[in-house]
């Protein structure tokens, strides 16, 4: 098969943080793998800065907000459009990615600029349980470059087998760790490693 759905987050054309409704939200193109060629390009849904995006269980697409109020908007595709299906705050600033824990029923989002995990619990059907998240975890950390690394930067979600996560914070030279809890939530289980000061770790990968 040579034609592949693809479904693309954007930001406004003026920048994160200018008026919704200057282009952004998601777009769907087709891709033709054999040549590289896209076709039938067209805006999908629109919701504010949608960076990052997961799909669910079924039909249901999750998009983060990356707006200073961060939020989670949850889709559900219906042929070639995205319908709003649900909504929920995350709890900090500026979400920039998303892992869906099916162990725990949760989705995490990872706040970067308030260096936050946000843990939101979903209903049977995928959908969040209520308007906030049942959890925000904050972490406090800093790094020898001013300009990104003032304070801790939560910038990746990482599975670190079925139950723990790997947080990559950009801002504090670090991964961390987050360990279940009874409440059906998650701890901040300490610092996994720490990296070379300066060299601010945005991903992280698992080798064979």
């Amino acid at each position: 098969m040579s034609r592949r759905t693809l479904w693309i987050g954007t930001y406004p054309v003026a920048g994160q943080g200018s008026p919704t409704g200057q282009g952004e939200g998601i777009w769907r193109a087709v891709l033709d793998t054999r040549t590289g060629e896209l076709s039938e390009v067209e805006q999908a849904s629109v919701t504010p800065s949608p960076s990052y995006l997961a799909w669910g269980a079924g039909d249901l697409l999750y998009a983060v907000n990356e707006e200073l109020h961060g939020g989670l908007t949850v889709l559900r595709r219906r042929g070639r459009r995205l319908e709003p299906a649900g909504h929920s705050g995350t709890g900090g600033s500026h979400p920039c990615h998303l892992h869906l824990h099916r162990q725990s029923g949760t989705l995490l989002a990872a706040n970067y600029t308030s260096g936050s995990v946000a843990v939101i619990r979903l209903d049977p059907d995928g959908l969040p349980l209520a308007d906030d998240p049942h959890q925000v975890i904050r972490f406090e950390g800093s790094g020898p470059n001013p300009a990104r690394q003032e304070g801790s930067h939560a910038h990746y979600l990482l599975p670190a087998d079925d139950s723990r996560m790997l947080v990559s914070d950009l801002g504090g030279d670090c991964l961390r760790k987050l360990a279940p809890d009874r409440a059906g939530g998650f701890r901040d289980d300490g610092v996994a490693v720490r990296l070379p000061a300066g060299s601010g770790p945005r991903h992280a990968v698992f080798s064979a």
